[in-house]
């Protein structure tokens, strides 16, 4: 059985709308980043697709007559309001986790270019501390 990369399905049909990025990413409360990296994800998750469906006016079941299957929770309107407002509140965390990550990124990226030589000052402590981190978030990769 063949199996489409989502991520490549989805970034066509988002090139083919007409919509602008920028509209897209303050729809869906993402970042740019956030979607380029779901263009990127072989098996983007059923509700981003649909949610992303919705906002460019794209039947994303033609791609993947799976999504007939799919279908929201039933819910009364409290319910729908509390339900919208998690998925709201977790795409904000998602948000900010992306932003915490990448500073995260940038402080190690700028760690592991310091040279011992030239950082005599730094503390022993400090170095293996900053070695420490350096191998953890490169395990957390991997």
């Amino acid at each position: 059985m063949y199996h489409q990369h989502r991520g490549k399905v989805i970034k066509e049909a988002v090139k083919k709308s007409g919509y602008k990025v920028v509209d897209i990413i303050k729809k869906l409360d993402i970042s740019r980043n956030t979607l380029y990296y779901k263009f990127r994800n072989a098996k983007v998750d059923y509700d981003f697709i649909v949610r992303l469906g919705r906002i460019i006016n794209y039947d994303f079941s033609i791609d993947f007559p799976e999504l007939n299957l799919y279908k929201e929770p039933c819910l009364d309107d409290q319910d729908k309001k509390d339900w919208y407002d998690k998925k709201v509140s977790l795409a904000k965390l998602e948000k900010k986790y992306d932003h915490l990550l990448k500073k995260v990124d940038s402080l190690l990226d700028l760690f592991s270019i310091i040279d011992d030589d030239k950082c005599g000052k730094i503390s022993e402590d400090t170095k293996m501390f900053l070695k420490s981190l350096n191998q953890q978030h490169e395990e957390d990769i991997f």
